[in-house]
């Protein structure tokens, strides 16, 4: 095997996003969008019937984008890298059911009206490449639930995606290939490097994802019911050639209380919502030098204060410079990262905390402290979640 790290691929069409890596040690290098660059599709899959909860997601020019799956009346699952760079809830529309998508008749065509990232998302390490989109109104399909997968299960993926190894074959009829379920050690080592437990493989030399298949369902079925395990993430750059390395997909099973937190507390009940563990921030706000920038979360129906979770995203060139602390409602300040002789870019970070009989209702803030000069960046977005 070799000792570098192949070039990784976003499977969304026309986003030629390739993550360069220079040794299993090394960082991951900023993506490089370029339109022209190939796209990919399901290989080695064939024509398949429709799924009431199958979608393909539409963006500004592309009728057809990305997959997802339909995974509760008004909520659409899909892949972050397929949302986001700015892209705007208005620039989607959702073909959800459909066989063709080059039927416009086929399916339901709906809008969505909201965009939820997970917070620790990151295009540079590859990881957490999940998101939740809200229909503008909800539909009476059928949904996907979801289940763990094993290895050497056997799992069916679907997708419009490039049927020809990158040259730009789109069938509009859907397509499916059942592909078998790696485990972590075989994929990590015909990668050249570790993946973690929140991502799944599968494929075999002939079959797997392609550009166009980004965002879509690897599902399996379970007593006659379909039950989706994973996302379509990533795969080998050049070719779709799973024969160098599998195709990896985000694992389902990691995320379902961020899932549910989402959907369960964007409900429409008002005053009369259940207690939410998880609350966001994805308001982007600069750092500046020798200042703190100061973000907010207004946390409701917490009686008590729990163990907690902080979870940051921070795009920031030498992170060492910057001192992150927490205020909770009360006004404590608790420091989650002092200044250090880290010198390297961006911070994406998880910090535990227990504060037991502190008050959780109200306003917590996220404390950012640019300590020198001469650097640039900002805050992406923070959550915190109760335990």
């Amino acid at each position: 095997m070799s000792n570098f790290i192949f070039n990784k691929k976003w499977l969304a069409i026309g986003l030629g996003a390739i993550l360069s890596h220079a040794s299993i040690a090394a960082d991951i290098d900023t993506a490089e969008i370029s339109d022209a660059s190939a796209s990919r599709f399901v290989i080695g899959g064939e024509d398949t019937y429709a799924r009431e909860w199958m979608v393909s997601i539409g963006w500004d020019e592309y009728n057809h984008w990305c997959g997802g799956s339909l995974v509760a009346s008004q909520w659409v699952l899909t892949a972050a890298h397929c949302v986001d760079g700015g892209k705007q809830a208005s620039e989607f529309s959702m073909q959800i059911g459909a066989r063709d998508t080059g039927d416009s008749r086929d399916g339901i065509t709906v809008d969505i009206s909201e965009i939820h990232i997970h917070p620790n998302w990151s295009s540079r390490q590859t990881i957490n490449d999940i998101a939740l989109l809200k229909l503008s109104s909800p539909v009476n399909n059928s949904t996907v639930g979801f289940t763990t997968g094993s290895t050497g299960d056997l799992a069916t993926l679907l997708g419009w995606g490039d049927t020809s190894h990158g040259n730009r074959e789109f069938p509009d009829i859907l397509q499916s290939v059942e592909l078998p379920i790696i485990s972590q050690s075989e994929c990590s080592s015909r990668w050249g490097s570790s993946i973690p437990s929140t991502q799944i493989c599968a494929s075999t030399a002939t079959k797997t994802s392609c550009s166009g298949d980004s965002g879509g369902p690897l599902y399996v079925t379970e007593n006659g019911q379909d039950k989706q395990i994973g996302i379509v993430s990533y795969g080998y750059s050049t070719s779709c050639s799973s024969n160098i390395a599998p195709s990896v997909y985000t694992r389902i099973s990691s995320y379902t209380n961020w899932i549910d937190s989402i959907i369960d507390t964007d409900d429409g009940c008002g005053n009369d919502c259940p207690d939410s563990s998880y609350y966001e921030n994805t308001t982007n706000v600069n750092i500046r030098d020798w200042s703190t920038a100061t973000s907010t979360i207004d946390v409701t129906h917490q009686q008590n204060t729990y163990e907690i979770s902080i979870a940051v995203d921070i795009k920031h060139t030498y992170i060492g410079d910057l001192r992150i602390s927490l205020v909770e409602p009360n006004g404590n300040k608790f420091t989650l990262q002092d200044t250090s002789n880290d010198s390297s870019d961006d911070l994406v970070a998880t910090y535990d905390l227990n504060l037991m009989g502190l008050l959780s209702e109200g306003e917590w803030k996220l404390e950012v402290y640019d300590a020198y000069r001469g650097d640039r960046g900002y805050l992406d977005s923070w959550a915190i979640t109760f335990k």
